[in-house]
């Protein structure tokens, strides 16, 4: 059973509810940040990263030698590349993040358990 699911329970107080869905959403970024993260870890990931390393070191050299002297095209597609590149690793931790926050979540329930002599 998953956080949606368990919201869905018509013996939840609203705080209950309110608390499942948010674990929900980050149950899914933490999903998604562990996918890119996988995707990093993917030897496909070294030559796409490779690929965008050589592209920006390219137009680094050849900026000033566009035939029709419009630079701005080369660098909107360096800062196309870095948005890729950051767009990654912001998924990574914003990923890792929400798994963080989910854990705390868990450890305060088992924490106020004890105090309340429930476990």
């Amino acid at each position: 059973m998953n956080f949606g699911e368990m919201a869905k329970d018509e013996f939840n107080s609203s705080d209950e509810t309110k608390i499942l869905l948010q674990l929900e959403g980050l149950e899914g970024q933490a999903h998604a940040g562990a996918l890119f993260e996988d995707f990093k870890r993917h030897p496909a990931y070294a030559k796409f990263e490779k690929f965008m390393d050589s592209f920006i070191n390219d137009s680094k050299n050849t900026i000033f030698n566009d035939p029709d002297g419009d630079h701005r095209k080369v660098v909107y597609q360096v800062q196309g590349m870095v948005r890729v590149r950051n767009f990654i690793n912001a998924q990574i931790l914003a990923g890792q993040i929400a798994s963080r926050a989910i854990n705390d979540h868990f450890v305060a329930v088992q924490e106020e358990k004890k105090q309340l002599g429930i476990e």
